[in-house]
């Protein structure tokens, strides 16, 4: 315990905010509305590739151009990557989202049957011009259920990513409370000297206040609505929902208010954030 506040008194001050991202709109493709939990190394890769690839016309674009040149530089994987089985059916007990090491700090489990090598797969797809995006919670599974360890796996989870590589990291609604102080994680994540884009999954993310008057200090993504469904309104509705903080000045350079768009034949499932025009 004395550990633990040591830490959190010994952390900069520095915000998420403050660390030069997401300056313009992020664009980025994440797994779970085409994959769940059904993802593996060779689907991130497949869809790195597929951010990538420039063998498809672009209408309005020369030859050669892919989806990268349209902005959508990052891959992200959400839940699936971890040592924790779906409900239902998995027997309780079997799996953990995070270990405990011997010095007391907590370690996130990889499932290195479908994920042998998080750290290589970061390194190729960083190599292919792309950022590598991450996901820290386990809303689905029995690990959730038997983790009650509150703040205390935090900085371990960003030791993880900090060694993997990873650009950015996706924090969901469903979590344990350590994983929704969105003020613990910007501080955590600023001591580590590397500026990491922090998405704000939470249901109740969105800023109060004008971004321009410091409305938004502690993550640079929020969630403007619910998750999307293959139906004409869902879409319609998602779309509109970034329209409020538009126009209140709560979404622009530094923190964006994000909608998810539906996957097609020709374009994977991305996170898209709202443009400062929209009115």
């Amino acid at each position: 315990m004395k550990r633990r506040f040591f830490l959190l008194f010994a952390l900069p001050s520095v915000r998420a905010g403050d660390n030069g991202l997401a300056l313009t709109p992020p664009l980025s493709w994440r797994s779970w509305n085409a994959w769940g939990w059904r993802i593996d190394d060779a689907t991130m890769r497949t869809a790195a590739a597929g951010l990538v690839d420039s063998s498809r016309p672009i209408r309005g674009l020369p030859a050669g151009s892919s989806l990268l040149t349209l902005g959508f530089n990052s891959v992200g994987m959400d839940e699936g990557w971890a040592v924790c089985a779906p409900k239902p059916g998995f027997p309780p007990g079997g799996s953990k989202f995070h270990r405990q090491n011997a010095d007391g700090s907590y370690s996130p489990v990889v499932n290195t049957t479908i994920f042998p090598d998080i750290g290589a797969l970061v390194s190729d797809i960083h190599a292919m011009g792309l950022k590598a995006g991450w996901y820290l919670n386990p809303c689905f599974s029995y690990c959730w259920g038997q983790e009650n360890i509150g703040d205390l796996a935090d900085a371990g989870d960003v030791a993880a990513l900090t060694a993997y590589g990873f650009d950015s990291v996706k924090l969901d609604g469903c979590a344990n409370p350590g994983q929704t102080n969105m003020t613990l994680w910007s501080a955590l994540l600023n001591a580590t000297g590397k500026p990491v884009l922090i998405e704000n999954c939470h249901d109740t993310a969105a800023p109060t206040e004008p971004i321009a008057a410091g409305g938004c200090p502690h993550y640079h993504t929020f969630r403007s609505s619910t998750d999307i469904r293959n139906t004409y309104g869902s879409w319609v509705l998602n779309a509109d929902s970034v329209e409020q903080y538009a126009s209140t000045g709560r979404t622009g350079p530094g923190c964006w208010a994000c909608k998810l768009t539906r996957p097609t034949t020709q374009q994977p499932a991305c996170d898209v954030c709202a443009q400062p025009f929209i009115n």
